[in-house]
Parts: C-alpha cells; structure tokens; sequence
C-alpha cells in the first residue's frame, strides 16, 4: 500500500491521491502493530508459551520475560515511528515537520538505532536454537521428534515437520 502510494507521489496527477494512500497505509500499519502487541502480550501472560532457556538466564521464567521486554520495547519503538510518519506524511512535503532535519532524526533514525541496541544488548537468539528439542509444554497434540505418529502429524508445529525431512 504505502509503496504503491509512494510510486504514485512521483508523477503529479497522483501526488494526492498517492499521499492518501500512504496515509491509509501508515494507518493500517498501526493498525497490525497494535495487534502485534495484544499477541505478543496474550503471549507473554500464557504459560503454554515458552522459549528456551539462554546460558545467561536464571530460569525459564526469566529467559520467557526477556524475550518478551525485547520484542515489546523495540515494538513500542517502532510504533513511534509510525505515528511520526503518519505526521510527517500528513503535514506534506512543505510542512513543518518535513522541513526540521532534527524531527527526522530524533523520531526516525534514533528510535530505529535504539531498537537495534535494544536487540544488541539483550540478545535473544540463544533462546531460540536452532536443531533443539522440542519444548515439553504438557500439551498431547503437542508432537515431539521421537513418538510422532502419522495420526497426530497434523498437530505438530511446522519448524518439527521440517526436522523431520
């Protein structure tokens, strides 16, 4: 949506009409972003949910809550973002906002940098390794590498039936 709208500023016929479909674009970014969250947060509050545990976290329970902080800060970030692209869209390209270099740096390239730190800092690719075991959530549609049968299959997640091949 917000790269048809862009294509569309370039010519000048469509520069207003793709400046509003950049907007709705935004918007509708927005939109999933905030849906984004509630998951990540239904998630998070969920104790069938879980992630492996890092060399450096204390317990599964701390290793699932660093996860979680990390996604949610740098979405929270990344949200902002959004709404100042929203403002700086909707202003135009004479507008205020576009014409302040430090509006453009504060809210695009530094919350953009703080989220890259944030996922620096707390890394949390050993929380998810790759050819580990399946995590045993007590679940029994959950399939586990050695006692899948043809029957329960369809249950497993597709990271297990890719093992599997």
């Amino acid at each position: 949506m917000q790269g048809a709208g862009g294509g569309m500023m370039t010519t000048s016929k469509g520069r207003d009409a793709g400046k509003k479909i950049v907007l709705v674009g935004l918007i509708v970014q927005l939109f999933f972003f905030a849906c984004y969250m509630a998951t990540t947060i239904y998630v998070w509050k969920r104790p069938i949910y879980q992630v492996h545990t890092g060399p450096r976290d204390k317990s599964p329970r701390a290793a699932k809550n660093k996860v979680m902080i990390v996604v949610i800060l740098t979405t929270v970030l990344l949200y902002l973002r959004s709404i100042y692209r929203i403002a700086e869209f909707a202003d135009g390209y004479g507008g205020k906002i576009y014409r302040a270099e430090w509006a453009f740096y504060v809210f695009d390239t530094i919350l953009i940098f703080l989220a890259f730190v944030v996922y620096i800092v707390a890394f949390i690719g050993r929380n998810f390794p790759r050819n580990a075991p399946p995590l045993d959530n007590g679940d029994e549609s959950y399939a586990s590498s050695e006692t899948a049968n043809p029957q329960r299959i369809h249950n497993a997640s597709s990271a297990q039936l890719v093992e599997k091949l």
